[in-house]
């Protein structure tokens, strides 16, 4: 197996929403990564810890951008650099091959389902509906498929 090796890193844009999110954010803002999430409407207004997603980042100084389309969104494009890592987590678009482009390979996702038996965004209901208990947690590159 190959090793990646994405050289350099200092900053981390994070797609999505939710808890972990919320924590992987805080966490990389300790390590002094520049960090940036762009989230959609939905997530922004879900409730976590009694506030909602968007007051957490908010409260925790924590720069983010609510887009309705991040393929065709300029202020993501402008904070994409040779130095970005990109990741999605429960991220609300399906990426085009155009936006995954910039990212040279640096675009990825966490999946916390199997694949490919959980693959797509109803992974934890199809998961739920099977009684399948069996859990699973993936960071994988993001092309142009579906996961």
């Amino acid at each position: 197996m190959d090793k990646i090796n994405f050289g350099k890193i200092d900053r981390f844009i994070l797609f999505g929403g939710g808890r972990f999110l919320f924590y992987a954010a805080k966490k990389l803002q300790q390590e002094h990564y520049d960090v940036i999430v762009f989230s959609s409407k939905r997530h922004l207004s879900q409730e976590l810890e009694g506030k909602s997603f968007k007051k957490l980042l908010i409260e925790s100084a924590i720069p983010y951008y609510e887009s309705s389309d991040i393929n065709n969104d300029q202020k993501a494009f402008g904070h994409i650099s040779e130095h970005t890592i990109g990741l999605s987590l429960g991220a609300a678009w399906i990426f085009r091959e155009s936006f995954i482009n910039r990212f040279n390979g640096r675009l990825l996702n966490m999946h916390a389902t199997r694949l490919p038996q959980n693959r797509g965004g109803g992974g934890f209901s199809w998961q739920i509906m099977r009684k399948d208990k069996l859990g699973s947690s993936l960071i994988h590159q993001v092309d142009t498929g579906i996961d």
